[in-house]
């Protein structure tokens, strides 16, 4: 969902995250299907995010970000700083 709010093409989403279009379409679908709304929606060019994507992409992102800053630090506790 990250990725189609930045991208905003399914195509091109799924090469960010080196998958075929496909198995990016079955991954959005199955996000939709997990939270129980649609969370975004197809248009002529290209793909939008419903309001129920924007923040759900939002939590995601800030969810990627802890996770990486997590790693990070974990890193360095393992270096001794």
């Amino acid at each position: 969902i990250c990725a189609l709010r930045e991208t905003g093409q399914l195509g091109a989403a799924a090469a960010q995250l080196a998958l075929a279009q496909p198995a990016a379409s079955r991954m959005a679908a199955e996000m939709e299907a997990i939270v129980g709304m649609p969370l975004h929606e197809r248009h002529a060019r290209g793909i939008a995010l419903t309001p129920f994507g924007e923040r759900f992409a939002l939590a995601a992102a800030m969810m990627l970000q802890t996770l990486d800053d997590t790693a990070r630090e974990l890193v360095e506790m393992e270096r001794g700083n």
